[in-house]
């Protein structure tokens, strides 16, 4: 019999999941996190890592398996992201993809409806 918690043993194959620059996420410990860019197969969030703010490269598959939607709004979660990075400190790949979040803004949910 097959163990449903087994992270192993994922037996789907994950979907073109819709995805979007600037989506916030939050994972099983409720840390937040923003997608700062994204692939066919990755995407790189940037999340408080211990001790320091970075900008990290996950799988798609992993995103799923790990990460959530979070109820945040998207300019509460860059705010509170640039209050970590004070109190933590933060990469320059974080800091470049942050800057870049508050410049172009999350992308329109638009783009996933139809898909």
């Amino acid at each position: 019999m097959r163990d449903h918690l087994d992270t192993h043993t994922i037996d789907f194959i994950v979907p073109d999941v819709p995805l979007l620059k600037g989506q916030v996420l939050m994972d099983r410990q409720s840390r937040l996190a923003i997608i700062a860019r994204r692939s066919a197969s990755h995407v790189h969030l940037v999340r408080i890592q211990p001790s320091l703010l970075k900008l990290t490269r996950i799988s798609t598959r992993q995103l799923v398996a790990d990460w959530m939607d979070s109820d945040c709004p998207f300019d509460e979660a860059v705010r509170k992201l640039q209050e970590m990075s004070k109190r933590h400190g933060i990469t320059d790949g974080a800091r470049a993809a942050l800057e870049d979040l508050l410049a172009s803004g999350r992308e329109p949910l638009q783009y996933s409806l139809f898909t």
